[in-house]
């Protein structure tokens, strides 16, 4: 399932106000991506009319225009930063680009046949998890660009999440399962029917914890060891 991003980035400083501190335009005709890092500080907008952008928060400048093709605007489906915010990963369909945030040069440059749906990377960008439409997901090695391991469900893999270390994935996907996994091993820690096509998975900052929601109805916390 994919929907239009509203056009407006609200930054909210206090938990209490029902108005936004601050806000600013960041697209003509709304986004298919956008992503905040990890410390709230920058965002990565992915415009339906001019392709990929990072913006810094602070004062809300646009500091870097990321396509993937020179002198072309790119259509980008799914976006995230690495867990330590120094690095973020961009996806067109069938191929992602990793990019450095300090500077906004990239740092790697992958095909995904699957079609890319999701993203998530681990701290200094090592190692990345791509959710895709053909039911897998990609455990990538970025250093070597090699594909460690593949996991599978039974539907798209709408989201996915990965620990600091990069030792521990979750997906979750249209089948309705929420699945933890022991990267390394490509084998399933646990899994869990949440309902019909789950929306978001997250992990807890110690890895400890992981959180799956459903686009309408429920959404749970499990412990990421027991799945209690």
């Amino acid at each position: 399932m994919r929907t239009l991003i509203p056009l407006i980035i609200c930054l909210f400083i206090t938990a209490c106000g029902d108005t936004p501190n601050r806000q600013w335009e960041t697209t003509a005709s709304g986004a298919y991506t956008a992503s905040l890092s990890p410390a709230g500080d920058y965002a990565v907008i992915g415009a339906v009319e001019h392709g990929g952008s990072l913006w810094r928060l602070q004062d809300g400048e646009r500091l870097y225009n990321w396509n993937h093709t020179a002198g072309q605007f790119s259509k980008l489906v799914a976006s995230t930063f690495s867990t330590d915010g120094r690095y973020t990963l961009t996806a067109e369909r069938k191929r992602f680009v990793m990019w450095e945030v300090a500077s906004g040069r990239a740092a790697g440059f992958w095909p995904a046949e699957g079609g890319v749906l999701s993203l998530a990377l681990s701290d200094n960008g090592r190692y990345a998890i791509v959710g895709q439409e053909d039911y897998t997901a990609l455990y990538i090695d970025t250093a070597t660009g090699s594909i460690l391991n593949t996991l599978s469900h039974a539907g798209d893999i709408n989201t996915v999440a990965i620990s600091a270390d990069g030792l521990v994935g979750v997906t979750g996907s249209e089948d309705g399962i929420v699945k933890v996994w022991d990267l390394p091993a490509g084998k399933e820690t646990f899994a869990y029917r949440l309902g019909d096509d789950v929306s978001a998975v997250a992990l807890s900052a110690d890895g400890s914890l992981v959180f799956g929601s459903l686009y309408y109805g429920k959404g749970k916390i499990w412990q990421t060891k027991t799945g209690q």
